[in-house]
């Protein structure tokens, strides 16, 4: 920081003439050569300034928002540091500012009536005006693939531009190229020259026709007037719900990096496969040389669609959906097989046409030891008897290999069949056993509860037979005392009194007999 002072009058400065010209120390700070700070912290040091001086400030505009300067963000922001520095500079009357936020210390010094001095103020808006225009003329330049310092009127103040990162956007515009139009006929001449066996440079012929493909490709990339589609793929995976264009942005390619993003991307995805079709969820681990490998069935699926289960796990990334939308537009377009390496029969050993690349030979012979040349009818005699000989083996190997394969095929699709049954046939059983078992509790819930309910009203029922029995014996005793006091009475007193007393032993007995009843 320089060593700005300041007094009650307000904030000062050392001022020194150079060539009729006022310096102030904030100037000799950032252009002396004796200082020791590297230019990355002087130009923090200028934003952090910035901040807490001009009003309103912020980098969240263009130009410092824009990709070429995705290292320099932490540069574009004000430093803490700086900022308690600066407070003690101006000798604010504040305990506490250490560890608070930025916003609260930006408060506290646009809260001051000391500001920076005018020559510091001019120079700092000088400055910071020269330093945006620098970088408004890098971004118009586009120099995004090489690293550059830029220099203001500061020769200290410098900024490395950052090539851009190839976002998931990028990588689904390179599927669509993949398989855009233009490529597809470059992808049908390079399967023309495996196919074309007897031509003796199918080694050069099929590397140009590569070449040219990749070159294809990096040439649909780069053009801004193609904007492909993202279909959408909800149940694929959550970055591919939303349709959208893929237009391009900063990302540009070539021949080299579209061959290199092509062989990784068809490496992670046949491993992709494998697993998926091993581990069940796919096709009921059919095997590599069917001819739905790898093809997504919901009638033979599990559980849907769970593909982005099988995603390879990345050490820079773990986003990796874009494979999904490859893996997708492979088997939409049918050339899954043939992209993971999976080649054609017409270009297998087995194949019934004959190729002459094998009998050439690259080892170079000096003049003198070369033998004469054969006459062209000998010569043609000779290549007739060779490829004659091998149509015939290789007919016979064919037929061996079909047979072969068809016997182990059928073992599989059987032993596929049986072991598709036997799941069903698990999983019936299970859910039947489970029924069951719900349906008796239900039923020994409902016993129970019948039993509760029946034992419940007979105790009632017992509880109004002995109220009843209690009345009649209150009620006979009643009598007997009215009789002991009754005067005159005509009747046999002791046959009255004793069927009273006989009813009463009855009540008593009935009533022992209720209460132990309903213990």
């Amino acid at each position: 920081m320089p060593k700005l002072r300041s007094n009650d009058n307000g904030p000062t400065n050392e001022e020194h003439d150079v060539g009729g010209d006022t310096i102030g120390d904030l100037q000799r700070y950032m252009e002396g050569n004796d200082s020791l700070q590297d230019p990355i912290a002087k130009t923090r040091m200028m934003i952090t300034l910035c901040f807490a001086y001009i009003p309103d400030f912020t980098t969240n505009v263009f130009p410092y928002n824009h990709w070429m300067f995705g290292n320099m963000k932490r540069v574009h922001k004000p430093s803490r540091a700086l900022l308690q520095k600066e407070i003690q500079r101006r000798e604010l009357m504040f305990t506490g500012y250490k560890g608070r936020p930025i916003q609260k210390l930006l408060k506290i010094l646009a809260g001051d009536q000391l500001k920076l001095p005018s020559v510091d103020m001019d120079y700092l808006q000088r400055i910071h005006l020269e330093y945006k225009t620098t970088c408004e003329n890098m971004v118009r330049n586009k120099r995004s693939y090489k690293k550059h310092t830029v220099e203001t009127t500061t020769p200290t103040t410098s900024i490395a531009a950052v090539t851009p990162r190839n976002t998931t956007d990028d990588r689904l515009r390179l599927i669509e190229a993949f398989l855009s139009d233009q490529a597809k006929t470059k992808r049908l001449a390079m399967q023309a020259c495996f196919s074309r066996r007897h031509d003796s440079n199918l080694h050069n012929s099929a590397a140009m026709a590569e070449d040219d493909y990749f070159e294809t490709v990096s040439t649909v990339f780069n053009d801004e007037t193609w904007v492909p589609k993202l279909t959408s793929l909800p149940n694929l995976h959550p970055d591919l719900a939303d349709a959208r264009v893929l237009p391009l942005k900063q990302h540009r390619t070539n021949k080299a990096k579209v061959q290199e993003q092509y062989n990784i991307m068809t490496k992670h995805l046949h491993a992709m496969v494998v697993e998926w079709e091993q581990s069940g969820n796919g096709g009921q681990q059919r095997v590599d040389d069917a001819p739905d490998w790898g093809r997504f069935d919901s009638d033979l699926v599990v559980d849907g669609d769970d593909r982005k289960n099988f995603l390879p796990a990345s050490t820079r990334n773990n986003n990796m959906s874009y494979l999904l939308y490859f893996w997708h537009k492979l088997d939409e377009e049918g050339c899954l097989q043939q992209t993971l390496v999976k080649l054609p029969d017409r270009i297998k050993t087995a194949s019934d046409q004959t190729s002459l690349v094998g009998t050439l030979t690259t080892k170079r012979h000096k003049t003198s030891d070369r033998k004469p040349a054969a006459s062209i009818d000998s010569l043609a005699r000779t290549v007739n008897e060779r490829v004659g000989l091998a149509d015939c083996r290789t007919g016979q190997e064919e037929f061996h290999i079909e047979s072969e394969k068809n016997r182990r095929t059928g073992q599989e699709e059987s032993h596929i069949g049986l072991e598709d049954n036997r799941r069903r046939t698990g999983q019936e059983e299970r859910r039947i056993g489970l029924e069951e078992d719900r349906r008796a509790g239900q039923e020994e819930h409902h016993a129970r509860s019948i039993g509760l309910e029946e034992r419940r009203i007979g105790l009632e029922e017992l509880r109004l037979h002995n109220d009843m029995i209690k009345f009649q014996l209150e009620l006979a005793e009643k009598i007997l005392e009215l009789e002991r006091e009754m005067d005159g009475f005509d009747g046999p007193p002791n046959s009255l009194y004793e069927k009273l007393n006989k009813a009463k032993r009855k009540y008593e007995q009935l009533l022992d007999s209720s209460e132990g009843r309903m213990r």
